[in-house]
């Protein structure tokens, strides 16, 4: 009996190698964060497209435009490389794979993307950029601004579009898009958040892009999220609206935000100093939004807070303003008009610090009055 396990040892370490992957290895997949109760076991190779297919290997990192093909061998249990590093195969299922690198033993988990037929649809960066959207996320709704300005990561090649507020990361986000294999993709990322988040595009018509998005902190499964279009006013309704805050002044009458220091009973303090900034330095001190018709000045009788150039988006729905004419230093305030004019900051870790240079506010609700 010992002779003949040592044999079958003997005959399966000299089984050949083939250029056929094992039985379901064959495909595109994604590396995901592995998590392991509730909490993040690595990321590391977050992010990297992988396709599997006869005698090679491809990879490409989500930040990169570079793609790497390996020529490479398999055994039942190992993927290998021309220089004979052998990248062990942990667990393969049908809709996933742990591969465990041999140089500093990460176990990568990987997930299976969706083998479609080439999608018969286009889109470019001006569908995004040239155009308002909203990202529904369930019951959740993100308004997403898709800006054409070009910016790199540190150390990587892909060129990235500056965006705000994508699935409420909030001010300092990037975009891209990106095909792998056929499929197309929409590549995200919060400068907060350093792993790649990437949807899926599985279908564009005139008004939306669906998505196909892999929950990897929820669900663990992939779901559907959806932009969609805000359509333009019409010119004469944006026009109106524009003649409306040009060369006017509004002073604040009333304020409201919400705070995630509201969840601690021992941050009363921070509290306290958002509510004597905003009724001291705002209402007693008659903060002023002045709009010209190229800037917007925010100050009051002692100081000035902001100066920008500012524009009405074309449904009316949010002022953008660049401040001090730079690109990346941007603030969004999406308006109501009615008899009084109602701004709301929206901010995420400090975002709206271009008004209250302070502690964290995560909405902020101002109600203005024409002077």
């Amino acid at each position: 009996m010992k002779k003949l396990l040592i044999l079958l040892i003997i005959i399966t370490s000299c089984t050949p190698n083939s250029k056929t992957p094992p039985k379901g290895l064959e495909g595109t997949w994604l590396s995901v964060a592995s998590i392991q109760d509730g909490w993040e076991v690595n990321s590391l190779y977050q992010g990297y497209f992988m396709e599997i297919k006869s005698g090679k290997k491809t990879f490409q990192y989500a930040y990169s435009d570079t793609l790497v093909e390996d020529m490479v061998t398999f055994t039942e249990s190992s993927i290998i490389l021309e220089d004979s590093i052998e990248i062990q195969i942990g667990y393969l299922g049908p809709d996933s794979v742990r591969l465990v690198f041999p140089w500093d033993s990460t176990i990568a988990t990987y997930i299976r993307l969706a083998d479609n037929e080439s999608p018969n649809f286009t889109i470019t960066e001006k569908d995004l950029f040239e155009n308002e959207w909203y990202l529904m996320d369930g019951e959740n709704k993100f308004r997403i601004d898709f800006i054409d300005y070009d910016f790199k990561i540190l150390n990587h090649d892909k060129t990235f579009k500056f965006a705000h507020n994508v699935r409420g990361w909030g001010k300092y986000s990037g975009w891209a898009l990106m095909e792998f294999y056929g499929q197309k993709y929409l590549i995200s990322t919060a400068f907060s958040n350093f792993e790649p988040d990437i949807y899926q595009i599985i279908d564009v018509k005139q008004d939306t892009i669906t998505l196909k998005f892999y929950d990897v902190w929820g669900t663990k499964d992939f779901k559907i999220l959806r932009l969609v279009k805000s359509s333009a006013k019409p010119q004469k309704e944006h026009n109106d609206l524009l003649n409306q805050l040009t060369n006017h002044e509004f002073i604040i009458k009333d304020y409201n935000f919400t705070s995630r220091f509201e969840e601690d009973v021992g941050d009363t303090v921070h509290l306290k100093r958002i509510h004597r900034f905003f009724k001291e330095f705002g209402i007693i001190r008659k903060m002023t939004f002045k709009f010209t018709e190229d800037s917007l000045f925010v100050f009051n009788s002692t100081a000035q807070y902001t100066k920008g150039a500012w524009e009405l988006s074309k449904d009316n729905q949010v002022i953008k303003v660049t401040v001090d004419n730079e690109p990346l230093d941007l603030f969004f305030m999406n308006l109501e008009m009615n008899k009084n004019m109602h701004l709301r900051f929206k901010g995420y870790y400090g975002n709206i610090n271009n008004i209250y240079q302070g502690y964290q506010i995560d909405q902020l609700d101002l109600v203005l009055d024409k002077k």
